[in-house]
C-alpha cells in the first residue's frame, strides 16, 4: 500500500487575515489541489483521526499538481507548539504561508465575528483584558510563528500581509505565487469574507443550532425559519463597541511583538502604531 498523499504547503493563520480568500484563489490554480475541507486541524485538535483519514483528503489530487491545506488554528496559543513540532516531523518539506493582517484590525474582526455568532457577549474592552483570550493571543504574530521558525528553515516560511495580498498591485499575491513554486498570474478575483451575510444571533438561537434542536423541532420549515429570524439579533451589529479604544496594556504588547516580529523578519515597520 502506497503511504497517503500529504500537503506541499500549508496556510498556517492568521484566522481573520484573509485565508479564506487565499484558499479559494489557490483552489482556482491549474497546478494546485487544496483540500476542500478547510480548516481540518489535523495538526492541532483533530490529529486522533490519523494519518489515513488526513491524507484522505488529498487521496484524489493529480500527482503533477501541489495539494495542501489552510488551517489558522495551527498558529493559535494553545497548537503552535505542538502542530509545529508535528508538522515538523510528518511534513518537513513542505512550505508554510503566515498571513498576517494589522494586528488590531485582525482583533477587532475577530471580535465582530464572535459577537455576530453568539460566541462572545462581553464588551471589548472586557474581552481583551481576560487572560488568555484569543483576541489577543491571535494578534502576537511573533509567539505564534516563533515555534515554526525553531522547525523550520526561513525558505520554507513565508509571511505575508493581509493589507499587500488585498490591495492593488496585489504584491502579497506574487508573493505566495513565487514562494509556492507557481507561475505568476493575476489573483482570480474579489477578496472573501466569510462574516458578511452571516446572520446576527442571540446565544439560545446558539444553543438551540449548536445542538440540532432547531432542525429537529415539528414544525414547518418556513414557521421555523420565520421564528428562527425573530430570535436573532435582527441585522444588529456590534458598532461602536467593537471600534472602543483598547487598553494601553493591549496596545503595549500589541506592538511589542510586532517590533520582534520586525526584527526577526528583518524588515522596517508592517503597520503604524496606530489603535
Amino acid at each position: 500500500m502506497s503511504p497517503p498523499r500529504l500537503p506541499d504547503f500549508v496556510i498556517i493563520g492568521a484566522g481573520k487575515s484573509g485565508t479564506t480568500t487565499l484558499h479559494h484563489w489557490l483552489c482556482e490554480q491549474p497546478e494546485v489541489f487544496a483540500s476542500s475541507l478547510k480548516e481540518p486541524r489535523f495538526f492541532s485538535r483533530d490529529w486522533d483521526k490519523g494519518l489515513d483519514w488526513y491524507g484522505g483528503l488529498f487521496a484524489t489530487s493529480p500527482d503533477d499538481q501541489l495539494v495542501g491545506e489552510a488551517s489558522t488554528n495551527y498558529t493559535d496559543a494553545e497548537y503552535s507548539d505542538i502542530a509545529s513540532e508535528r508538522m515538523a516531523r510528518i511534513i518537513p518539506h513542505a512550505r508554510l504561508v503566515y498571513l498576517l493582517r494589522h494586528p488590531v484590525e485582525r482583533l477587532r474582526s475577530q471580535y465582530r465575528h464572535n459577537w455576530r455568532r453568539a460566541v462572545e457577549s462581553a464588551a471589548l474592552v472586557d474581552a481583551v483584558l481576560r487572560p488568555g483570550n484569543p483576541y489577543v493571543g491571535r494578534s502576537l504574530y511573533h509567539s505564534r510563528l516563533l515555534p515554526y521558525a525553531k522547525r523550520f528553515p526561513p525558505e520554507q516560511i513565508c509571511v505575508v500581509r493581509f493589507e499587500d495580498l488585498v490591495s492593488e498591485p496585489q504584491p502579497g499575491w506574487t508573493t505566495v505565487l513565487h514562494h509556492l513554486g507557481l507561475e505568476q498570474r493575476p489573483a482570480p478575483g474579489d477578496a472573501y469574507n466569510v462574516t458578511v451575510g452571516q446572520p446576527a444571533v442571540t446565544p439560545f438561537v446558539r444553543r438551540l443550532d449548536t445542538g440540532g434542536w432547531i432542525g429537529r423541532l415539528p414544525i414547518p420549515g418556513a414557521v421555523r425559519e420565520r421564528g428562527k429570524q425573530a430570535l436573532t439579533r435582527l441585522g444588529r451589529r456590534p458598532g461602536a463597541e467593537a471600534d472602543a479604544e483598547l487598553p494601553e496594556t493591549v496596545l503595549a504588547e500589541l506592538w511589542a511583538d510586532v517590533a520582534r516580529l520586525e526584527a526577526m523578519l528583518g524588515v522596517g515597520r508592517l503597520w503604524e502604531r496606530t489603535d
